[in-house]
């Protein structure tokens, strides 16, 4: 079998999977209540979510011999892993260095050391969108977020 051959039946059977997974999910999801637009019950979300996820499967498996994406090379060269390393690491300081100080690190690390991108983009990008996301989570949507040294 050949590489292209067999990317193309990893594709399809990913979105297969996908779409599996959403099916499954639908069908949990409605043994709650699902309320409605105005108050949605606990069903609500999870549902569109779910329905979503079924059909961006379909279509990764329908359009698989469409697609030129290559991802071997990104899953060889661990991003994977560093990304959950990075993710596990952000986990265990949300509560030591608060949720502006957290997000602004894995930001640095993700877009500045393993997406190796410019700095001058990196660190406006790590400032303004935890304070901003801060924002809009604490302030406006009530959410209690942990806070960092000196309230940061």
């Amino acid at each position: 079998m050949t590489a292209a051959v067999s990317g193309l039946r990893n594709q399809r059977v990913a979105g297969a999977a996908l779409s599996l997974i959403g099916i499954v999910s639908i069908g949990l999801s409605l043994q709650y209540p699902l309320g409605d637009a105005t108050e949605p019950g606990p069903a609500y979300y999870p549902l569109i979510l779910s329905v979503l996820l079924t059909a961006f499967g379909a279509v990764v498996a329908w359009r698989a011999d469409e697609s030129r994406l290559d991802i071997s090379s990104w899953w060889e060269n661990g991003r994977p892993l560093a990304i959950l390393v990075v993710l596990a690491a952000a986990t265990l300081a949300l509560e030591h260095l608060g949720f502006r100080l957290t997000v602004a690190a894995v930001l640095v690390v993700l877009l500045g050391a393993l997406e190796r991108r410019d700095w001058r983009v990196v660190l406006p990008i790590a400032v303004l969108f935890p304070v901003a996301t801060y924002a809009l989570l604490h302030n406006a949507l009530k959410i209690n977020l942990p806070l960092g040294p000196f309230g940061i």
